[in-house]
């Protein structure tokens, strides 16, 4: 009985020590989290991930994902989803979203996590370094907005990636 319970044991440590040999960590800096509400939000489109574990760290804009790395793909791909981004300190990315080339007069923006004053600020903050933009309607708690100007969409979807959103043009 007592060589039994040793070899469980055994086989027990052996297959945590096997998981975790192969879990990766994805380091994520600049993700906006200027509120609780961005924090619930980050945490809402990560709970759809499974196998991913995470730490958020509001006061450094910082998240640590710790899984396989399928499954940290597909944590990435939802954190977009959910309106965020943020820079990698590896070889997985958080997704941005591809716009068709050339300049527009005007783009709707989609998916964008807006659910205060202080992401409303920072999101108009990244537009207004964007060449060519010249008026937008965001707005708090809104599923969308509109960008005006003579300007690309990929650098409206590229500025707001480096304020730590992610967003796609709508149709």
């Amino acid at each position: 009985m007592k060589n039994i319970i040793t070899s469980l044991f055994v086989v027990a440590a052996i297959s945590v020590a096997s998981a975790s040999a192969n879990a990766e960590t994805v380091k994520l800096s600049g993700v906006h989290l200027c509120c609780k509400s961005c924090v619930k939000g980050v945490e809402k489109a990560l709970s759809k991930s499974k196998g991913v574990t995470s730490e958020i760290d509001k006061d450094s804009g910082k998240v640590t994902l710790v899984g396989s790395e399928s499954d940290l793909k597909k944590a990435l791909g939802a954190l977009s989803q959910g309106g965020y981004s943020g820079q990698s300190d590896g070889k997985l990315k958080v997704p941005t979203a591809k716009a068709a080339e050339g300049k527009v007069k005007s783009a709707t923006i989609e998916g964008v996590h807006l659910c205060c004053g202080g992401c409303t600020k920072s999101v108009k903050k990244a537009l207004a370094g964007v060449d060519g933009v010249t008026g937008d309607t965001v707005a708090n708690k809104a599923k969308s907005f509109e960008v005006s100007g003579n300007f690309e969409p990929q650098a409206v979807l590229n500025a707001l990636a480096k304020a730590g959103f992610s967003g796609r043009v709508g149709k």
